[in-house]
């Protein structure tokens, strides 16, 4: 579920524009991010009411389609937060398990 915020001039008279939701989610914060090859890199929780399967998603098209989901925790997560690296490696900090554990990941995408 995505949302923007809009404002001008003051942050604290702005508004949300409408939501839309391209794939499942329990309404939990997500993470994107833009990678060096101009693609966007997705985390969530992949479950429309509970916050478990965190998901990446991929898309080439700046949003409009995305690939379908990459389990890559099947177990309770939260709050996910993406990085990419340099060498073009991608990890993802996330709540993991229980609220007290963090989870890392990291990755080599497919270049």
């Amino acid at each position: 579920l995505f949302a923007r915020w809009r404002f001008d001039g003051d942050i604290a008279k702005g508004s949300w524009s409408p939501t839309w939701a391209p794939f499942e989610d329990p309404t939990c914060m997500a993470s994107m991010i833009r990678l060096p090859n101009g693609r966007l890199l997705h985390a969530n929780a992949a479950d429309p009411k509970r916050r478990v399967r965190l998901a990446l998603r991929e898309s080439a098209d700046d949003g409009s389609t995305w690939s379908q989901p990459w389990i890559v925790d099947s177990g309770k997560c939260a709050y996910s937060s993406l990085v990419a690296f340099d060498d073009g490696d991608v990890g993802v900090l996330f709540e993991h398990g229980l609220a007290d554990s963090i989870g890392w990941m990291s990755f080599v995408l497919a270049r």
